[in-house]
């Protein structure tokens, strides 16, 4: 009975499960567009990215709707419930040459919606909001 109690008072041990680290995939130069070694790199990081349409698009829309709307495109690109985070999706829109294409061909037309979606999220919706933050505002529920 002792002997007994002893094993019942003893946790179990629990042997450490090891699980395959995944491969990263390898990094996207487009993305690089300067260090912080660099002086001003800040400065220049925005510039960079913000005369990038592509790197607009992502900002203001998700890779995941660029995906969509080039499949719309292509109907030969899947991509439905392939990606767990969006940092796949992206990479995807980089590497992959019918998305690269499709985006090559016809993706001066988006340049309204982007610009509309940066003008809304900047400009438009923070006023709004501003406004109906003072204290004197109230709700207008008349619209």
């Amino acid at each position: 009975m002792l002997r007994r109690a002893a094993v019942l008072d003893t946790p179990p041990r629990i042997e450490p499960r090891t699980y395959p680290t995944p491969t990263p995939a390898p990094a996207l130069d487009e993305l690089n567009v300067t260090t912080v070694a660099e002086p001003g790199f800040l400065h220049r990081a925005i510039e960079a990215s913000e005369s990038d349409l592509l790197k607009l698009w992502i900002h203001t829309l998700g890779p995941a709707r660029i995906l969509q709307w080039a499949a719309e495109k292509n109907p030969s690109i899947r991509w439905e419930g392939q990606y767990a985070h969006h940092c796949q999706t992206c990479h995807r829109l980089y590497r992959d040459p019918k998305i690269r294409a499709v985006i090559e061909q016809h993706g001066a037309e988006m340049i309204p919606v982007v610009a509309q979606t940066l003008w809304l999220d900047q400009y438009l919706a923070p006023d709004i909001l501003h406004q109906a933050s003072r204290p004197d505002a109230g709700l207008d529920m008349t619209r």
